[in-house]
């Protein structure tokens, strides 16, 4: 949504002299940004949740709490892939349009 969003900022950046190579470099770079951020923020909520559900039932249940991290690691990399996706599927569009129009473009 971001890259939709900031079309008439790229087209002033390819006019001032940045190729589609560097654009497309700082893209993936933002959406990897994403990514990490995103798994380091829903990892702490998850946790947190993960404690809160334990103590909610280890009284009724004999279970034992263990970090997870395995589950942790996983979603990290499913979130770094899924934000570098975004990112690519619509680099895709971004270099077709014209510099003057994605410049006047006023949405």
């Amino acid at each position: 949504m971001d890259i939709i969003l900031r079309r008439q900022e790229f087209g002033m950046i390819r006019a001032i002299g940045m190729g589609k190579d560097e654009i497309r470099s700082m893209i993936l770079k933002e959406g990897l940004l994403y990514g990490v951020f995103s798994s380091i923020l829903g990892s702490i909520m998850g946790v947190v949740l993960h404690i809160i559900l334990y103590n909610a039932i280890k009284y009724d249940m004999a279970v034992h709490w263990f970090f997870p991290w395995k589950s942790i690691l996983e979603i990290f990399l499913v979130s770094m892939l899924m934000c570098i996706l975004a990112s690519i599927g619509h680099l895709k569009r971004l270099p077709s349009t014209s510099i003057i129009d994605s410049i006047r473009d006023v949405d």
